[in-house]
């Protein structure tokens, strides 16, 4: 017997902020009455900060979203959030960032498409409408590009019928929703949400059939960290899985040099370019994972909560491909 039931409550599993923050809570009313107390707790290093109930109004049978305002001083810290039987954690990091970021939307590079440049002392990154994807992720002082980057070009056999159903590789940050992909060629609404201080935030946003998936790219000050929060209200229960996949090209071409460290039951590992298309799934013992190029001493680090993915991938990509035709390296959870 099978049962599919949205979870009481949700919450991001990891985030990192500024000491004025506002927390996206999602739960689902099964009570029977619109008014339920939700309640909240922050602790850090075992010492709890704060709790209290909130009343929240909230329809039956269906999500509703909140969102908790807190101020907390630097540190780390867990918020946790419990509404009827259901419970949900978020591990926040809370910094001082004391650079300062801009967000605008322009043709940054003059290749004649507009697009939304979030910008600090660090890193130039892009956001395009097709796919809401983040293309480029550039750092400044080296004058070196960490994606993979195809569009606004089309592969060599984009003409082949049926081409679109297959993989079709923009670059940058991509998503897979089913498989290939179902969001690829879609337009998203790109808006600037935060355009100056100490971050700058871009959100992306379509609605693909009454499936809505929004993303929300935020650059802090004086700092390389860009995070990405995805939110997915989906009615077609085939789309159930979701892969976050940026395309990395550390420097010109991909090569031995590329290594993959990962944190395993066994220590630091490493994964090595072989030069031939091929897949391994790693199991992760910690919350990050890293591409790093010896030659070319460029490095590229996701971090991510590794309980929330049911499976972290890796996919070694060469023109051997059928569908893309081109090397890169993927680094995959699925969710």
């Amino acid at each position: 017997c099978y049962v599919e039931a949205p979870p009481l409550a949700s919450t991001f599993p990891l985030l990192v902020s500024e000491d004025q923050l506002e927390i996206p809570v999602t739960i689902w009313n099964n009570t029977g009455v619109e008014t339920v107390d939700l309640k909240i707790s922050v602790s850090s290093r075992e010492r709890r900060f704060f709790e209290e109930t909130l009343k929240i109004q909230a329809p039956l049978r269906r999500p509703h979203k909140t969102m908790i305002p807190v101020t907390l001083k630097t540190g780390e810290y867990s918020l946790n959030a419990s509404f009827s039987s259901g419970r949900t954690a978020c591990r926040l990091l809370v910094h001082n960032f004391e650079g300062r970021a801009i967000a605008f939307i322009g043709d940054y590079d003059e290749d004649g498409l507009e697009e939304a440049i979030l910008e600090n002392e660090s890193v130039v990154a892009k956001v395009i409408s097709p796919g809401g994807r983040l293309l480029q992720y550039r750092l400044k002082n080296l004058e070196a590009d960490l994606f993979f980057k195809l569009y606004p070009k089309k592969p060599e056999d984009w003409r082949v019928s049926g081409r679109k159903r297959r993989f079709y590789p923009f670059g940058g940050l991509e998503e897979f929703i089913q498989q290939p992909t179902v969001e690829g060629h879609e337009n998203f609404r790109v808006r600037i949400v935060k355009k100056e201080g100490n971050s700058a935030v871009v959100s992306a946003e379509a609605n693909m059939n009454g499936n809505v998936l929004k993303k929300t790219f935020k650059l802090f000050g004086g700092s390389p960290l860009l995070e990405v929060r995805y939110e997915a209200d989906f009615v077609n229960p085939e789309l159930n899985v979701i892969g976050v996949n940026p395309l990395i090209r550390l420097g010109n071409n991909v090569d031995a040099n590329h290594v993959i460290y990962y944190p395993s039951c066994n220590g630091i590992l490493k994964e090595r370019y072989r030069g031939r298309l091929y897949g391994k799934k790693l199991f992760l013992k910690e919350d990050w994972i890293a591409c790093y190029d010896e030659q070319e001493e460029l490095g590229l680090i996701m971090a991510y909560d590794t309980k929330t993915p049911f499976l972290t991938h890796i996919w070694m990509n060469t023109p051997d491909n059928g569908d893309s035709h081109y090397s890169y390296i993927e680094v995959q959870p699925w969710i």
